[in-house]
């Protein structure tokens, strides 16, 4: 799964994707604030197909996907990640599946796992140590019955890859970049086309560390969650 992630944009991190999603699209991410500790419910960036300029684009959509079908005031509940293995048939996210897929810039992923009876969170970064990747996602425009219009997101994920095993059994789909434009591509409407896509370009290498249990707390937002901890004593 996916609980939290961390968006620290550098230019270096982002050459790739001034490279493949456009000057545009680079601007806007290299311009946000560092964030550490990004948790459900949170605002972010997000970068969708903008069918106004038929080019990828940048919203602002809130983490926890409402599909555009919801009649309750209230949002749903643990809608924040969505396994790619049966997202295309479950009524939560097909519609998205086919028609408004998303990629969510990330620096790091958290995930936690219990050693000597404490929650110890652990950073996971890219395997060739270098910044900057993209979160395949599902998206969706919801009105709510005041009238108000709310942009939504969940970050699909997938079976561990056996170098994030040992942390979770779970973890986010990070997408190879060669697919980011295929992957926004509205002409791509067919189910078992889009796992297909998902399936051939998953990342798979990727690092971990121990990283600071202040990271425990969703109010914590500092560059010191990121500190290397050491092992904890056998």
């Amino acid at each position: 799964m996916c609980g939290r992630f961390a968006l620290v944009p550098s230019s270096v991190a982002w050459a790739p994707i001034r490279a493949i999603l456009g000057d545009a699209v680079a601007d806007v991410l290299i311009a946000q604030k560092a964030r550490y500790n990004i948790a459900p419910s949170a605002t972010v960036p997000i970068v969708i197909h903008d069918r106004t300029l038929n080019a990828p684009g940048v919203i602002e959509a809130r983490w926890g996907l409402v599909p555009h079908w919801w009649k309750n005031a209230a949002p749903p509940s643990s809608t924040i990640n969505a396994r790619s293995e049966d997202a295309a048939g479950k009524p939560m996210w097909r519609d998205a599946w086919k028609f408004q897929r998303c990629l969510i810039p990330a620096t790091h992923w958290y995930e936690w796992r219990q050693e000597q009876g404490l929650k110890v969170p652990h950073a996971i970064t890219r395997g060739d140590g270098k910044d900057g990747f993209m979160f395949a996602g599902l998206w969706s425009r919801w009105t709510a019955p005041d009238g108000e219009e709310l942009l939504s997101y969940a970050i699909l994920t997938t079976a561990a890859a056996p170098s994030v095993v040992h942390i979770h059994e779970r973890m986010p789909v990070v997408l190879a970049p060669g697919a980011w434009l295929h992957w926004l591509d509205p002409a791509l409407r067919d189910a078992q086309k889009v796992a297909e896509l998902l399936k051939a370009n998953t990342l798979a290498e990727f690092n971990t560390r121990r990283v600071s249990r202040r990271l425990n707390s969703a109010r914590n937002d500092d560059p010191g969650l990121l500190d290397g901890v050491p092992d904890l004593p056998g």
